[in-house]
């Protein structure tokens, strides 16, 4: 787990050092973000359908704040339920959320990381291309 984490943040501190200029005052004036995730999970063992809500704050040009709450369907059922913090650079958006994951009557307490590219739409929708590992 150390070395995911050692792994992420020599991925997202370049971006952040170097990715500053990029990202305009007109991004950062859009303070509340809400996004809808639709996707496939995925364990050595099954795949699933899995829908998900997260809410992000952006504080400033690099970290936005919120929470996300994702559900698996099929032999993966589960619910995760978590805070979330953001870190943005030039169009790129890092997660790291500690979560809780309720599965029946298990329950885990995993850790998500992720890395998703936002592509800005009109009217200030965008389509993200995400990649969680929790």
């Amino acid at each position: 787990m150390k070395s995911a984490l050692l792994g992420l943040l020599l991925i997202v501190l370049p971006f952040m050092i170097f990715g500053q200029d990029q990202v305009s005052e007109v991004e950062v004036e859009k303070k509340n973000q809400i996004s809808v995730f639709f996707g496939a999970i995925s364990n050595k063992d099954a795949n699933a359908f899995a829908i998900g809500l997260d809410d992000q704050y952006r504080v400033n040009k690099i970290i936005g704040a919120g929470a996300l709450v994702d559900y698996a369907s099929g032999s993966i059922a589960s619910l995760l339920i978590g805070p979330a913090l953001y870190l943005h650079a030039w169009h790129f958006e890092f997660t790291i959320a500690p979560k809780i994951e309720l599965s029946g009557s298990d329950v885990a307490w995993p850790l998500r990381l992720g890395a998703a590219y936002q592509s800005e739409l009109p009217k200030g929708v965008s389509i993200s291309p995400v990649v969680y590992f929790d």
